[in-house]
């Protein structure tokens, strides 16, 4: 089992549309997918930089390769378009993880 795990710091003036695009546009997508089997969303409880909310977000998949296509293909547009409603004020990083 391969886990991408995508972590979102996100400048809580943007939170609400940043949960609402999460929520509306990522989720769907990626639930959507063979690729994904499961998506597992949490908030951090410490606060990594002041003003801001930090999120985890994990997408479960039994076939690493077939999870990084999803995500080249599918959430990189899917982020591109939030980065220009939003700019900087949302920053990611996502690594893949496996399931020991």
């Amino acid at each position: 089992m391969t886990v991408l795990n995508t972590t979102f710091h996100v400048d809580r003036r943007v939170g609400v549309e940043f949960l609402a695009w999460l929520r509306n546009e990522y989720l769907p997508a990626a639930q959507s997918s063979p690729s994904v089997s499961s998506t597992r969303l949490m908030r951090l409880v410490e606060e990594v930089a002041e003003g801001a909310d930090s999120y985890a977000l994990h997408l479960e998949g039994s076939d690493g390769d077939a999870l990084e296509r999803w995500y080249q293909q599918s959430a990189q547009p899917l982020l591109r378009g939030l980065f220009k409603r939003v700019g900087q004020r949302v920053v990611h990083f996502s690594t893949y993880m496996e399931v020991i």
